[in-house]
C-alpha cells in the first residue's frame, strides 16, 4: 500500500473529538517502514492535497475528524507542553465565558 494512503487510513481510524492533532512523531508511527526523508516528503503531500494542516511547527491538524471548533489554541499548548503543567488564566476563563473584555480601550 502506498504510504500516503496508509497514513490516510491511520488517520482515520484514530481521529475522534479528542485526537485531532498529531506532531510528526505521531504520524511518523502510523507509517512505521517509511525512512525519514521520504516521511518528509509524504508529510508535505498530505499538507498540499489537504489531508493534514500545518498549525504550527511540528504539529498537524487533521480536519476530517468531528472536534468541536474554537478550543484548538487550548489543545495546541496541551500537545506542545505535554508533560508539563498548562493552565488557563482567571482572565482568560472570564473572557471566554463572555463576562469580561480583554479588548483594550482607549
Amino acid at each position: 500500500m502506498q504510504p500516503l494512503k496508509e497514513l490516510e487510513l491511520g488517520l482515520r481510524a484514530i481521529a475522534s473529538q479528542e485526537v485531532y492533532i498529531f506532531s510528526i512523531a505521531d504520524l511518523a508511527s502510523l507509517v512505521p517502514q517509511v525512512e525519514r526523508p521520504a516521511f518528509k516528503m509524504v508529510l508535505s503531500r498530505a499538507v498540499r492535497n489537504g489531508m493534514l494542516e500545518n498549525a504550527c511547527r511540528g504539529l498537524y491538524v487533521f480536519p476530517e475528524a468531528p472536534y468541536r471548533r474554537g478550543r484548538e489554541l487550548f489543545h495546541f499548548a496541551a500537545k506542545l507542553r505535554a508533560g508539563y503543567f498548562n493552565y488557563i488564566s482567571r482572565e482568560t476563563a472570564l473572557s471566554e465565558l463572555g463576562i469580561i473584555s480583554q479588548i483594550p480601550i482607549q
